[in-house]
């Protein structure tokens, strides 16, 4: 049985992980992955295409999806991961390979099939390429507000040291990780323990072997009103989007909640209402970017799992952009968008800046148990 097509050894669980082979007669076979620890086969169906030849045709991504989670973990300024690994046997063909959960466009797909790549040997694995986990662009070089530049994902993409070089000559050399290994590194702590003056940095050269596979151009966050989303990107990392301008809030109310109670006083029916249940609806402007980020602002606008950043927590919401939004751009343009708090409800509670967590107070019998807060203050329970 031979491949007519397959996969490369890296694929994203949302696109398609087609396999056509090519066998000499009809009979129906047995295809077995395995997966996670686990096995799943079915059947499939050969097809005539010429005399003694005939085609199977199968696509995987539903099991893999199911089955593959997120490879980028851990909590340490610089994290490492494993990839899901699996495999996949019909006959006497033999195919293993490693797959990570996100995708890339349909149009993506189809300038790279027809230049016999993938999105692996293109760009992600590809060490002279930008092969960041980023929406915002396929280019060597990445504009992003300073607010903006908060975790780096990436895939390891060649057997040889890592450096990160500023423009202020700071700098840091990772560990020669294996070809593929995830990396995530947080860049606010990254920035705080390895970069004198972070604030100053303009400018962010990511080297493989010594040579420049990418750089990021820093711009300063601005300090009048603005909101920070979190939001994750087509290929399943979170990114960030920094809005500027003075937002609205919009609290949008249930329809008509009233209706008639008796009251004995006066022997007659009066208007009441039941509280009511208000959605908190925040405009907000995306300022003028180039526009080479409406992709990336598209990318957020489809993302199944968005954040806005409120007195130091990140609060799940849903955006939309205003109508009129334009799909295609000439020039610069501000975008107005719509953020909706999910957590509507018809009560209310005050939370006026950072969220300050104390020790809880004990309720026992034992009355006047000494407790203390964060800062060491004593705390009685009575």
């Amino acid at each position: 049985m031979n491949a007519i097509k397959q996969p490369g050894q890296y694929a994203f669980t949302g696109n398609p992980v087609l396999f056509i082979l090519e066998t000499n007669d009809n009979s129906l076979v047995t295809v077995t992955v395995s997966v996670a620890n686990r096995t799943m086969a079915f059947t499939a169906y050969p097809y005539f295409v010429s005399p003694g030849v005939f085609h199977i045709e199968f696509d995987i991504q539903d099991i893999l999806k199911s089955f593959v989670g997120d490879v980028f973990t851990g909590d340490e300024i610089i994290s490492t991961g494993e990839l899901q690994s699996y495999s996949l046997q019909c006959v006497d063909y033999f195919f293993s390979g490693f797959a990570l959960q996100g995708g890339t466009s349909k149009t993506m797909q189809r300038i790279l099939s027809k230049n016999n790549l993938d999105i692996f040997t293109y760009r992600f694995l590809n060490p002279l390429n930008q092969f960041l986990f980023t929406t915002r662009s396929n280019q060597k070089v990445i504009k992003m507000r300073r607010n903006e530049l908060r975790e780096l994902y990436f895939l390891n993409p060649l057997n040889e040291t890592i450096e990160l070089v500023s423009d202020t000559g700071g700098s840091k050399t990772l560990s020669a990780y294996e070809i593929g290994v995830p990396v995530h590194i947080d860049m606010i702590r990254f920035f705080q323990n390895y970069f004198p003056n972070p604030d100053s940095i303009k400018e962010l050269q990511i080297k493989v072997n010594g040579v420049i596979a990418c750089t990021i151009n820093i711009s300063d966050s601005l300090l009048e009103e603005r909101y920070l989303l979190q939001f994750r990107n087509s290929l399943n990392v979170f990114e960030y989007l920094e809005l500027k301008g003075k937002a609205k809030y919009t609290p949008e109310f249930t329809a008509d909640n009233t209706y008639n109670k008796y009251n004995s006083d006066i022997n007659d029916l009066e208007k009441s209402r039941r509280r009511e249940t208000a959605t908190t609806i925040i405009e907000a402007e995306t300022g003028f970017r180039p526009t080479l980020d409406l992709q990336f602002i598209n990318d957020l606008l489809t993302s199944d799992e968005i954040y806005l950043q409120e007195n130091g927590e990140w609060l799940p919401c849903l955006v939309t952009a205003s109508p009129g939004y334009a799909k295609r751009q000439t020039i610069p343009e501000s975008i107005l968008l719509n953020i909706e708090m999910v957590d509507a409800g018809s009560l209310q509670s005050p939370i006026d800046g950072d969220f300050e967590i104390y020790p809880p107070t004990v309720l026992t019998d034992n009355y006047g148990e000494i407790l203390t807060d964060n800062d060491g203050n004593v705390l009685t329970s009575n």
